[in-house]
């Protein structure tokens, strides 16, 4: 699998598992809608962690969505038919939380364009063209002074 498609695969694992488990939390009621419901948003923070992130960082984001799946499926217990959205749920945000921790530091960062002008190196295909704009030639490396 591409680093592209393991991102966008682990985007839609943690969409569907803020999904399912603001779903969960609603048929179930009660005291239950409100740890489904943090885990749902904990499912959305997720989305935007892993992909305004990358390297290690992003690898940690997908080691504690692990956590939280984990521990959403062990507090869960015996699944009732009417917890077998939240445990669905759980299990989602797990495996979208690993895939993020395991393939992590293959999946691309948001693009370089986004980075302050500063902090990129000059691109010299463009420094050519500029020189070309400017009448210039870009082969000439002899002074003009």
């Amino acid at each position: 699998m591409s680093g592209r498609r393991a991102l966008w695969t682990a985007v839609g694992g943690l969409l569907a598992a803020a999904v399912v488990l603001w779903g969960g939390g609603r048929l179930l009621g009660g005291d239950a809608e409100q740890p489904l419901g943090g885990l749902a948003l904990l499912a959305l923070a997720g989305v935007a962690g892993a992909v305004a992130s990358g390297g290690l960082v992003r690898r940690v984001i997908g080691g504690l969505l692990v956590v939280a799946g984990v521990a959403g499926i062990v507090l869960r217990g015996a699944p009732s038919a009417q917890a077998l959205l939240a445990l669905t749920g759980c299990v989602l945000l797990a495996a979208a939380g690993a895939l993020l921790a395991w393939r992590g530091q293959a999946m691309p960062r948001l693009g370089s364009r986004y980075a302050a002008p500063g902090s990129r190196p000059p691109d010299p295909d463009l420094a050519a063209w500029r020189a070309l704009d400017a009448g210039r030639d870009p082969t000439d490396h002899t002074d003009r002074e």
